[in-house]
């Protein structure tokens, strides 16, 4: 048993992983859409909901602007928590916070009706680079 176990794996061996694919030229062009997914509110208690942001902040900042410079535009609600969640990002993905929105990424947060909060990370160019809406329990 154990030789012709050995001859297999011996034989998958020399062969590559080109015995796997199929027959015949690759596709041209791109070969699976990926269309952009629909916006899931999340429903989480305000610990959670900061938790939350910072995480996701930090892997948008570390794609888009790690160790850069980014404006804060909050609304009297959110302010404080805004300023808690850039603190929070900075430690890991060394952005700094301005006053002047101008040139940079600014990072908006505001209350929505319903206890919902909402972040959106927009490029100095108006595009929304990221944007997340949670729930308030």
């Amino acid at each position: 048993m154990k030789p012709i176990c050995l001859i297999a794996i011996a034989g998958f061996l020399f062969a590559g992983c080109e015995c796997f694919l199929p027959s015949g030229k690759a596709p041209e062009g791109g070969i699976v859409s990926n269309p952009k997914t629909a916006v899931t509110v999340l429903l989480l208690d305000r610990r959670a909901a900061l938790d939350y942001f910072i995480n996701e902040l930090i892997r948008e900042t570390m794609l888009h602007c790690a160790g850069g410079v980014i404006a804060v535009d909050a609304d009297r609600d959110s302010a404080q928590a805004a300023e808690y969640i850039i603190a929070r990002t900075a430690e890991f993905s060394g952005i700094t916070r301005t006053a002047v929105p101008g040139k940079h990424p600014r990072l908006i947060s505001r209350r929505l009706a319903g206890n919902q909060w909402q972040m959106e990370l927009i490029s100095p160019v108006g595009e929304s680079l990221w944007k997340r809406t949670v729930s308030i329990k």
